[in-house]
C-alpha cells in the first residue's frame, strides 16, 4: 500500500513539473491520456454491451465518468485552488457572457416553438433529470480540464501578461476544440466532426477569456452547460432521438454557414472583451515594473 502510495505521489511531483516547465505539452499530453482512456472504455463497453447504446441514462453516466478522470486529473496537476472563487466573481462572469447566454435563451425560445408547432412528445420526467445531470457534468468537466487546468496552467507559466494571457486561451482553445476529434472515432462523420473542432475552437476561446477575466470555475461551467442546453435542447428534451443525434448526423451539414458563422462571431465577441483585460494586464505590469525601479 505504501509503496503505491509513494508511486502515486512521484507521478503527482513528476506532472505538477511538467506542468511547471512545459504545461502546454502537458495539456496534449493529458488529452491523449484522456481520448485513450475513452477508447478502452468504449472497446469495453461494445463488448460487454454495457452502456453501448446512447441512451440518457448511459450517457450520464460515461460523462460522470469523465468527471472521475478530470478530479484525478486535478490531484495530479495540484490545481485545486481554481475553486477557491465560489460567490466572487459568479455574477460578473454571468455579466461578461451575456451575449451568449442571450443567444442560448433565444435558441431555446425558438427550439421551444418548433416543439409547440410539431407536437412533439416530451421525455419522461427521470429522463429529463438524466439529462440535467448530464449538461451540468459536462460543464464542469470541461471546464475544469479545459480552462481550470490547462488554460490556468499556461497562464501561470507565461506570467499573467496580455501576451502570456492571450497564448493561455489560444492554446487552450485549440486543445480544446481537437479534443471533439474523438467523436469521430465513434460514429460522426468526417466532414461534421472538423466543423465541430472549428466550432468548439472558437467557442473555447470566448470560454477562456472570460475564465481568466474572472476567474470562477463554477460559473463558466454553468454557462457551458447552458450553451450546451441549446444546443441538444431538442434531443434531450422530446423524444425524437438520441443526444448522439444532436450534432452527429449530415442533417447538421445544409446549416454550415451559419454554424461557423455563428462562432465566429462568439470569437469576435472573445476578442472584444479580452482587448480591455489585456491592456489592463500589460498596464498593471508596467506599474508594477515603475515602482520596483523606484524601489
Amino acid at each position: 500500500m505504501n509503496n503505491n502510495t509513494s508511486k502515486l505521489e512521484k507521478l503527482r511531483e513528476k506532472t505538477i513539473t511538467m506542468k511547471e516547465k512545459s504545461p502546454v505539452l502537458l495539456g496534449v499530453i493529458l488529452l491523449v491520456t484522456s481520448f485513450l482512456i475513452s477508447r478502452v472504455l468504449h472497446l469495453f463497453y461494445d463488448l460487454t454491451g454495457i452502456l453501448a447504446g446512447g441512451s440518457h441514462l448511459e450517457l450520464m453516466i460515461k460523462e460522470l465518468i469523465f468527471v472521475g478522470e478530470v478530479i484525478v486529473a486535478l490531484w495530479l496537476t495540484g490545481q485545486k485552488h481554481i475553486f477557491r472563487n465560489k460567490l466572487k466573481g459568479f455574477f460578473s462572469t454571468f455579466w461578461s457572457g451575456t451575449v451568449i447566454l442571450l443567444s442560448i435563451i433565444l435558441t431555446i425560445i425558438i427550439d421551444l416553438l418548433m416543439a409547440a408547432q410539431d407536437g412533439m412528445a416530451m421525455r419522461s420526467i427521470p429522463e429529463i433529470v438524466m439529462f440535467g445531470v448530464f449538461l451540468l457534468a459536462v460543464g464542469f468537466a470541461e471546464e475544469v480540464f479545459f480552462r481550470g487546468i490547462i488554460c490556468e496552467g499556461i497562464n501561470r507559466k507565461y506570467g499573467n501578461t496580455g501576451l502570456g494571457a492571450l497564448f493561455a486561451v489560444l492554446s487552450s482553445s485549440v486543445i480544446f476544440g481537437c479534443a471533439h476529434i474523438s467523436n469521430a472515432f465513434v460514429g460522426q462523420a468526417l466532414d461534421v466532426t472538423i466543423i465541430q473542432i472549428i466550432c468548439t475552437t472558437f467557442i473555447g476561446f470566448v470560454f477562456g477569456v472570460i475564465y481568466l477575466k474572472r476567474r470562477n470555475i463554477f460559473a463558466i461551467a454553468l454557462i457551458h452547460a447552458l450553451f450546451d442546453l441549446a444546443a441538444m435542447y431538442l434531443n434531450g428534451v422530446y423524444n425524437i432521438g438520441s443526444l448522439l443525434e444532436s450534432n452527429s448526423t449530415d442533417a447538421a451539414l445544409p446549416s454550415i454557414g451559419i454554424l461557423i458563422a455563428d462562432n465566429v462571431f462568439y470569437f469576435i465577441l472573445g476578442i472584444i472583451i479580452f482587448l480591455p483585460y489585456m491592456i489592463k494586464l500589460n498596464k498593471n505590469r508596467k506599474q508594477q515594473a515603475i515602482a520596483y525601479a523606484a524601489a
